[in-house]
């Protein structure tokens, strides 16, 4: 590991030539957020980082501006520091869907153009809709990707040393674990998740609810807020304030309890309206139950609960006690449910004394 000393250095030079590309004072989230992925990198951490920002609260920026610090200057602090680093830097962009992970995609190459264009050595050997292979003269090549992770798409297999996963609440852990993330294996590569809050349970979700302090940042609008706000009283300029009216008329058309306000802007997952449980979670539930002979009758109250099949699915009526341990399933194959339901009716009547709820 390089010294703390070091790390500040790299991060001061960091943040100026972001601001100075970017043409925009950052403020201290994104700080953070170029901070933390930095340091990461030159520790050959392998860290794998969650970040979740307020919608429009600048986050691209802070992202962006990271992997163009990286690009531009990764090889020859290494030289300079003598830190040990592979012949390669590979970045990769990655979003369930292709336009996605393209506006950061887009923002790096508006970026390197105006890095060129101050006259740093900046050299494209590739420019296109998908890679950037950047050449600084007498250091190796480096290159970015922008990758669809859609369920479907064939994402080539790459070597990469730090992996940004965008809109990371719907990408398909499947992709991840089995498609992206390998492509780190040989590099011990970084991986950056970000996104706002979501319905369903997933990688993101999991790292936001486990990681350490350090690799998790989380900034909902009431802090972004804040801090624009800290910055307007230090700087008179009012457009800082810009955000805070945003959210204040946004508030006002979708309401605060609205769950596309509680995701998006306070960063709050809604997992009751999305998958509760991961397939992987269901299955450590699972116990064998006998399936009950009916007439056998039950004094004790019950809870019931029916779930209809289709043509090729079980019609099953479970009663569950107070303490809901399973204590009677029954199964229908097919779905005459004309039957069923005139069967389950006198199951009802004649199996339970007492039915606290259906």
């Amino acid at each position: 590991q390089i010294s703390q000393f070091q790390i500040n250095e790299i991060n001061r030079l960091a943040i100026t030539l972001v601001e100075q590309l970017s043409e925009k004072t950052l403020y201290d989230y994104q700080k953070r957020i170029l901070c933390r992925i930095n340091k990461a990198i030159f520790n050959n951490e392998g860290a794998n980082i969650a970040i979740s920002v307020s919608r429009q609260a600048g986050k691209t920026e802070a992202v962006t501006g990271s992997a163009v610090f990286l690009a531009l200057c990764y090889f020859r602090l290494c030289a300079e520091y003598g830190i040990q680093c592979h012949d390669t830097f590979n970045m990769g962009f990655f979003g369930p869907k292709e336009d996605q992970p393209r506006t950061d995609f887009n923002r790096v190459k508006e970026y390197l153009l105006r890095a060129q264009k101050y006259g740093l050595p900046v050299v494209f050997d590739t420019f296109n809709g998908q890679t950037i292979t950047i050449v600084v003269k007498g250091m190796p090549k480096i290159e970015i990707m922008c990758m669809s992770a859609s369920p479907t798409a064939h994402v080539e297999s790459k070597t990469l040393n730090l992996i940004f996963l965008e809109e990371a609440h719907d990408i398909i852990d499947f992709k991840v674990k089995n498609a992206i993330l390998p492509m780190g294996t040989s590099t011990n590569a970084t991986s950056v998740f970000i996104g706002p809050a979501g319905y369903r349970r997933c990688l993101f979700k999991k790292y936001l609810d486990e990681s350490s302090a350090e690799n998790k940042i989380v900034v909902p609008y009431q802090d972004v807020i804040k801090e624009r706000r800290r910055v307007y009283e230090i700087t008179g300029n009012s457009t800082h304030l810009n955000y805070e009216t945003f959210m204040n008329i946004e508030a006002k058309r979708l309401g605060t309890g609205d769950d596309a306000f509680k995701t998006q802007y306070e960063l709050q997952w809604v997992l009751e309206h999305g998958q509760f449980i991961t397939y992987e979670e269901l299955l450590h539930l699972e116990s064998n139950h006998t399936v009950s002979t009916r007439g056998q009758v039950y004094d004790k109250p019950v809870m019931v609960g029916i779930d209809w099949g289709k043509a090729h699915d079980s019609t099953v009526l479970t009663a569950v006690n107070e303490n809901y341990e399973i204590i009677a399933m029954y199964e229908w194959q097919g779905d005459d449910y004309d039957s069923q339901i005139n069967e389950i009716a006198q199951i009802l009547q004649n199996d339970f004394r007492s039915i606290l709820r259906v």
